[in-house]
């Protein structure tokens, strides 16, 4: 049982309507004491808030110190905050706690308002002390405020609890600055609640990987998404996993269901699903370059479109083949150790050999390439007889090639091959994007994905598929002779 600052049921300070809040009926055990107390505000928490709860109140002065939530959204994941925030201040004495806004300077956060109205709406208002940005209970000496989400306002405070919503907005500064406004306590917590998102470069996006890993004993976390990363968004039992208040609330399983079919797909999964994005809006819909995919790779001799798209450090370079009948087939992918990406270096003489191997094997039509740091090789390959072609990756080139290229994925009118290497064509696929313009979209890489989301790969074939698509066939100059007075 959990004791620790409890606040009793004698007479506390006057407050401005004489009148106490009445814990009489409450149990004195927790969590239950924490559950009777949420109901008198109108609280009917889920099995998953319950869970939360349980764990958080049954004792406190566990090793957890931070617990990391994530879920999709319209689960009650502001509720559950709301709920941790009335408990400490109501049934705990001097507790100084404190809820930081998604903003830097609008503290009108969604939590805010949710904290309010269950306050106002159970007519329980006249026990606190409301004011703008505070609201006190003046019978535990405990209260709730709010913070904006900047490293300044972290400083100064000696917190006992922290929630802080959406952590994926927030950065890795501000989220340490409220992390350590509570070593000074006994038995601090920081509470981080979240839907997933589409930046890696994040606070949350840590959490999240270090609770996959279950490398920090200090940290409780909960985290709901599909078993299956590479799940269909229509598979209503991958939704239950994501959403565990989706068979408790009728509302949320009809809006799911309306939903699946009109979100763009990385919005639903993000939102409905869960699950983290390599990017914010997908370039192709779910599964549609997936299901492309052949065994039989580009046989010896056939004609093919050769693209390289390529780095000299640290970024990856890939070679991709494009036959005329569009099939694609990644010939070399030359990528940086784990862990080594600032002193690895593209290995440029394997490149080469790989371009001459690949125009022996295969009757090469062109070898195109931006000159972009690639120059001297180009030069020195179109000495040797090779078919060198330059590929500026100008807007003027990039944008009617991706729109060629989306066209051809959806009309399924191309293949690529699924083997060792074809397994980063799909992967860099799947974690581009395009950038939007008035002449069109043109793909790239996502703006907030981290160094290791690379998609060499999903270039050069774009890039392939390009040359292949606009070459002309040779033209049959035989004819026929044909008598118009045939019937004569």
């Amino acid at each position: 049982m959990y004791t620790h600052g409890m606040a009793s049921r004698t007479p506390g300070p006057k407050v401005k309507s004489d009148v106490k809040l009445d814990l009489s009926g409450l149990s004195e055990e927790f969590p239950q004491r924490a559950f009777d107390l949420l109901a008198l505000f109108g609280y009917k928490p889920y099995r998953w808030q319950r869970k939360v709860i349980t764990r958080i109140y049954t004792d406190r002065h566990s090793a957890m110190a931070l617990a990391y939530i994530q879920i999709a959204k319209k689960n009650g994941k502001t509720a559950l905050a709301a709920m941790i925030v009335l408990i400490e201040i109501c049934l705990f004495d001097e507790r100084e706690c404190y809820a930081v806004s998604d903003a830097q300077t609008n503290l009108k956060s969604v939590f805010w308002l949710e904290l309010n109205k269950a306050i106002k709406k159970s007519g329980y208002e006249h026990f606190f002390d409301i004011y703008q940005l505070q609201i006190t209970n003046p019978d535990t000496g405990s209260f709730i405020q709010m913070r904006p989400g900047n490293f300044n306002a972290s400083q100064g405070i000696n917190a006992h609890l922290v929630i802080v919503d959406e952590v994926h907005l927030m950065s890795r500064e501000v989220w340490n600055g409220y992390l350590m406004s509570g070593d000074a306590r006994d038995d601090p917590l920081v509470v981080g609640i979240t839907t997933p998102g589409y930046n890696y470069d994040c606070a949350a996006y840590d959490l999240y990987n270090e609770a996959k890993a279950g490398s920090d004993p200090d940290l409780y976390a909960l985290i709901y998404e599909p078993e299956n990363p590479e799940c269909d968004p229509l598979d209503e039992a991958e939704w239950e996993r994501a959403n565990p208040a989706m068979n408790e609330s009728p509302p949320l399983l009809k809006a799911l269901r309306r939903h699946c079919r009109k979100m763009r797909l990385n919005d639903f999964r993000r939102f409905r699903l869960g699950q983290w994005t390599a990017t914010e809006k997908a370039w192709l819909p779910h599964n549609a370059f997936a299901k492309l995919a052949v065994n039989d790779p580009i046989g010896q001799g056939e004609r093919v479109w050769l693209a390289l798209d390529g780095s000299w450090s640290g970024d990856t370079t890939a070679l991709v083949a494009c036959n005329k009948r569009y099939k694609l087939q990644v010939i070399g992918h030359w990528y940086p150790p784990v862990m080594d990406e600032t002193e690895w270096r593209v290995p440029m003489d394997k490149v080469e050999q790989a371009i001459r191997d690949a125009c022996a094997y295969y009757d090469v039509q062109e070898v195109v390439c931006d000159p972009a740091r690639w120059s001297r090789n180009i030069q020195a390959l179109a000495a040797e007889g090779l078919p060198m072609v330059e590929y500026p990756q100008s807007p003027q080139r990039m944008i009617p090639a991706t729109s060629l290229f989306y066209d051809a994925v959806l009309d399924e009118n191309l293949s690529w091959v699924r083997d060792d290497k074809g397994k980063a064509l799909a992967a860099h696929v799947g974690m581009a994007e395009t950038k939007e313009s008035d002449q069109g979209a043109m793909l790239k890489k996502a703006a907030f994905a981290p160094a290791s989301s690379n998609i060499d790969c999903a270039v050069s074939a774009l890039m392939a598929h390009d040359r292949a698509t606009r070459a002309k066939d040779e033209t049959d100059w035989s004819v026929e002779w044909v008598s118009i007075h045939a019937g004569e």
